[in-house]
């Protein structure tokens, strides 16, 4: 399920489904679901037990705008950044302006 991969991908938290308990249908609403889990830990001296995971179900348009609005600021933010043109770059002189740096002559 999508519930299970996010827990392991942005928690690093790997259940097996039958540790997860879910509504008959799944989470079908957004808003704020409690989800029971359970939690065996390796060693007995850990609080293995019954715990309560809080997912705040968003649905898909609401993900999409969000995504939208990111990639307008950063598109925004890129569009600000502009180079000024440098002045007063390297000329090139003439023979005669060449010939006014004779004290370097040996």
């Amino acid at each position: 399920s999508l519930l299970m991969e996010a827990l392991s991908a942005s928690h690093e938290l790997d259940l097996l489904p039958g540790n997860v308990t879910l509504p008959d249908g799944g989470l079908v609403g957004v808003g704020v679901h409690e989800v029971p889990v359970r939690i065996a830990f390796r060693s007995p001296d850990m609080a293995a037990g019954r715990y309560t995971i809080r997912v705040d179900a968003v649905s898909q348009q609401s993900l999409q705008d969000e995504l939208r609005r990111e990639e307008m600021a950063k598109a925004v933010a890129e569009s600000i950044r502009f180079q000024l043109p440098q002045r007063g770059g390297a000329v090139e002189l003439s023979d005669d302006e060449e010939s006014d740096g004779e004290a370097f002559d040996e």
